[in-house]
């Protein structure tokens, strides 16, 4: 399962690429990765036999709630007896149990502090080369230099609107200013790479101002990955990094004890001067300064609907909201099952998926799926949040364990804010791996505290052992019967 895990967080970034496709659905690497830890889960089960731990907690009842739901909200579905609706209903469906049964694994298999702790380590040392990229784009793109787009594989990328499943249609988005285009390295949109840096903001110093042992011990490359998570949020130009980032800041702020603010202060410097170098860099190239778009962009967002607003040109913060009515407009017309998985472009809104999270689990699952996706993030914000404000309460995790558990507040933030404020990754494995890991540590805070602990196996005894034995059996029947017809 280590190595599984790992190829998970690997294989998250070629998303974009595809092995083949099954009824106009991109087969990736991700699929691939994830279908192996089903594969050491069910052998380490059924043929190993091995013994599941866990403690009957809400965190489980939610993620059964939400899996509820993606089963019943077929029902309606299955009765209107349109075959292109059940095709994708069912397509839809399918692919979300996928993704949050990942969850379901590290909520109950044993997978080890070690393994998400190294899984992390390869994520931010990729994180590396990704970021260098972005930064190279921006002068590619500027001068039209070789890999300033990248050309995606993956079917499941083209709008359903188009009557083929035609890649070539699919292109990186990311709008120009000037000669200044928005960094996206190898993600399809610039909000997703800032969206990365802030994990990379998390991994890297929320263990290092909490106090507890970085995944790096080394200062300097402490600094290099501030520096260039840094860049990555500057040339990515997005609203949606600056509002992680500030959640983030502002929920360190109101739990933490806050015992070092030399580090902070050293951060924050470092920082700022990374900014001014980066857009004095940018500018030297593109004439465009970014620090000025953000300003005028923060200042159009925030004068929203007065005369005296200028919007910025491509602000998407109005098509969201709109989005966000159209998905409650769903929602009212079947407020109980919703429309189903995948089904939302079908209901004649002009969109193609709701842009919030939370208004997309209303639409396509009803007040099932509504109350269950709510439920596991007020369960998980609460129970992380907890872990902050009680660290003598961790104090039988290992050093491993209490790293982890100190970041998934942060990281629910960051999912709240994709998920509440800016987008939607109801569907997407970028919701379901940090997910996973944050079941995984309440899971495991919950084992090793001991209390109410259930224990149980699928199978009586191990698939192997019984195997064994029944082919033993066999073998010596045969032998037997042998033996008998020579001696008559």
């Amino acid at each position: 399962m280590h190595i599984a895990i790992i190829l998970v967080f690997i294989s998250y970034f070629l998303t974009p690429f595809q092995f083949f496709s099954v009824l106009n659905y991109g087969v990736t690497a991700i699929d691939l990765s994830l279908a192996l830890c089903f594969f050491i889960f069910f052998k380490k089960l059924i043929w190993d036999g091995k013994e599941i731990k866990f403690v009957p907690n809400i965190t489980i009842y939610a993620l059964a709630l939400l899996l509820f739901s993606a089963l019943v909200t077929t029902i309606p579905v299955i009765l209107s007896g349109d075959p292109s609706l059940l095709l994708q209903n069912f397509k839809t469906t399918f692919h979300y149990i996928f993704f949050v049964f990942f969850a379901v694994v590290n909520s109950f298999y044993p997978v080890k502090a070690r393994t998400w702790t190294n899984a992390v380590r390869t994520w931010l040392i990729i994180g590396l080369f990704i970021n260098l990229f972005a930064a190279y784009q921006i002068v590619a793109r500027a001068y039209d230099l070789p890999l300033a787009w990248i050309d995606y594989t993956n079917v499941s990328f083209v709008p359903k609107s188009e009557a083929e499943a035609d890649t070539s249609m699919v292109k990186q988005l990311s709008l120009s200013y000037g000669d200044f285009f928005r960094a996206t390295s190898i993600f399809s949109e610039p909000s997703a790479l800032a969206l990365f840096n802030i994990y990379i903001f998390i991994f890297i110093f929320v263990p290092w101002l909490q106090g507890r042992q970085p995944f790096f011990k080394s200062k300097t490359l402490i600094y290099i990955f501030l520096a260039i998570s840094v860049v990555g949020l500057l040339i990515a130009y997005s609203m949606t990094g600056v509002v992680g980032l500030f959640l983030v800041v502002s929920g360190y702020f109101l739990l933490e004890k806050v015992k070092n603010y030399s580090k902070i202060w050293k951060v924050v410097i470092f920082a700022v001067l990374v900014i001014f170098v980066t857009d004095f860099a940018v500018k030297s190239y593109t004439q465009i300064s970014v620090i000025e778009l953000f300003q005028k962009r923060i200042t159009g967002i925030a004068e929203w609907g007065s005369e005296t607003a200028i919007a910025t040109p491509g602000e998407s913060f109005g098509v969201r909201l709109e989005s966000g009515s159209k998905s409650f407009e769903i929602w009212k017309e079947n407020p109980i099952f919703g429309v189903g998985l995948g089904l939302t472009y079908y209901q004649g809104k002009d969109i193609e998926f709701g842009d919030f999270g939370f208004l997309a689990a209303m639409a396509e699952m009803g007040l099932f799926g509504f109350f269950g996706f709510v439920g596991m993030f007020a369960v998980l914000l609460a129970i992380t949040a907890y872990f902050i404000k009680n660290p003598q309460k961790l104090s039988f995790l290992d050093e491993d364990e209490r790293r982890i558990a100190g970041m998934s507040f942060y990281i629910m933030l960051l999912l709240f804010e994709i998920n509440f404020i800016t987008g939607n990754n109801l569907v997407t494995i970028g919701l379901w791996i940090p997910v996973a890991m944050i079941f995984f540590i309440i899971n495991t805070y919950y084992v090793k505290k001991g209390e109410n602990l259930r224990i149980f196996s699928l199978v009586s005894s191990p698939l192997k052992i019984k195997l064994r034995s029944n082919i033993s059996k066999y073998l010596n029947y045969k032998l037997n019967k042998g033996r008998g017809s020579i001696e008559n």
